[in-house]
């Protein structure tokens, strides 16, 4: 009993899985980012305390010029520096930029972690889509190479007519009974059915399109139905 399934069947069946496996690289990236949102909003909150600390850096270093230059003066003329509002108010902003970086920090480990396997998924989902569409992409060819296989039995069967028509006009003007006239133009026809034979074959190629390839694998990647025409 032959269970081999028809080629039609197979390739339907494979479009199918092929939209099974782009619905799951799709469901992969969503949960991908929903993973990796909170990671991203960790970081940024441990660069927002590492701008801080910059900052604060750069407000102590005034404060320090200042507070020295008036030490240095052995009579200063006017009250010692007192820390600037902007100063006060970074070293506010830092302790908390601070206090918020080490507990996400501590959080981050653990959801990097999970991003990273989420992104792992991704890439195995989208491993497995691409094998499907490979094979899809087999199916297509094979369908092509049929409707070629179809054009070139046409293409013998009126090459085969043309020869048949030369062969004929050749043994009429060859036949004992055929007036010489007539050979001569029988002659003249075979010639032109020739001519109109070899100019058919130099007919001008179609120009192919060298990125239709390209853009229908592009398309399967996130449709099953796309064919390549």
């Amino acid at each position: 009993m032959n269970t081999t399934q028809p080629a039609s069947t197979a390739a339907s069946e494979r479009r199918q899985r092929l939209s099974g496996a782009i619905t799951a690289v799709n469901a992969a990236a969503e949960a991908s980012q929903q993973v990796a949102r909170p990671a991203i909003r960790l970081s940024e909150i441990l660069k927002a305390a590492e701008t801080a600390t910059r900052d604060l850096t750069r407000l102590r270093e005034i404060d320090d010029a200042e507070l020295a230059e008036w030490l240095a003066s052995p009579c200063p003329t006017t009250p010692r520096p007192e820390p600037t509002p902007a100063l006060l108010a970074a070293e506010d902003f830092a302790r908390r930029a601070d206090r918020d970086a080490r507990a996400a920090k501590a959080a981050l480990e653990g959801l990097e972690r999970a991003a990273s396997e989420a992104a792992d998924r991704v890439r195995q989902a989208a491993m497995a889509r691409d094998e499907i569409a490979l094979m899809v992409v087999r199916d297509e060819a094979r369908e092509i190479g049929q409707r070629l296989l179809g054009m070139l039995n046409e293409v013998v069967i009126v090459e085969a007519s043309l020869a048949a028509l030369i062969t004929a006009l050749e043994h009429l003007a060859d036949a004992s009974n055929t007036p010489v006239a007539i050979q001569s133009v029988a002659l003249g026809v075979a010639a032109d059915v020739r001519q109109i034979w070899r100019e058919a074959r130099a007919a001008p190629e179609a120009l192919a399109d060298a990125d239709a390839a390209s853009r229908f694998l592009n398309r399967l990647r996130s449709d099953a139905t796309a064919k390549f025409n």
